[in-house]
């Protein structure tokens, strides 16, 4: 009961209703995405030896075409990792979902007033980890259909460099302030025992 009152009275009452709604919000798409038929991966390509077709507007304004590679696949691998047509890859959901859920615990267990009153830097870690970990997974699975595309478009098309950096970073700031949260928790109680 203590916990049914902590959880609709705390102070991030708004912010753990947001990581519920995502969490059930994701947990359908990714049902969605693994139980459709025909699935399809998506690979954003270029031209290789020649500029993407542009259409100038006016002089202020143009059209950049871009350019999508879809591939029929029946590696569970391939499927459970990359994009497809019908939304974002599984392992994409399931690392949303695992941030998601370690944000409600930390939001459960941070008090405003006693900030480093609780340890909360294993979620943050955790968080931190899933999105080190995506980040490598995707790229690398990614990177591996560099010839695949080559071939497939008889050398017309290459493969555009995935821009998810920003994971990796994410990843790093987050074990960052995990280290702080562990720091500032371990400094609180060694002053909370001297007095």
């Amino acid at each position: 009961m203590k916990t049914i009152k902590k959880w609709g009275h705390g102070h991030f009452f708004s912010s753990r209703i947001l990581f519920v709604f995502l969490i059930v919000f994701t947990l359908f798409e990714a049902a969605e995405v693994i139980t459709a038929d025909k699935k399809q991966l998506i690979f954003e390509v270029a031209l290789k030896d020649k500029n993407p077709q542009i259409d100038k507007k006016s002089p202020n304004a143009t059209v950049v075409h871009e350019y999508k590679f879809q591939l029929d696949s029946s590696n569970w691998f391939y499927n459970f990792v990359l994009e497809n047509n019908i939304g974002p890859s599984p392992l994409n959901s399931l690392t949303f979902l695992i941030i998601c859920y370690c944000g409600l615990l930390v939001t459960l267990n941070l008090n405003p007033s006693d900030f480093f009153g609780k340890d909360v830097s294993r979620p943050i870690s955790i968080a931190a980890l899933s999105l080190i970990l995506f980040y490598f997974i995707e790229r690398y699975t990614y990177r591996s259909f560099r010839s695949t595309v080559l071939e497939t478009t008889n050398n017309e098309y290459m493969l555009v460099q995935l821009e998810n950096s920003w994971m990796l970073w994410s990843g790093i700031g987050l074990a960052w302030i995990g280290k702080m949260m562990k720091r500032g928790y371990q400094l609180q109680k060694d002053q909370d025992l001297t007095i």
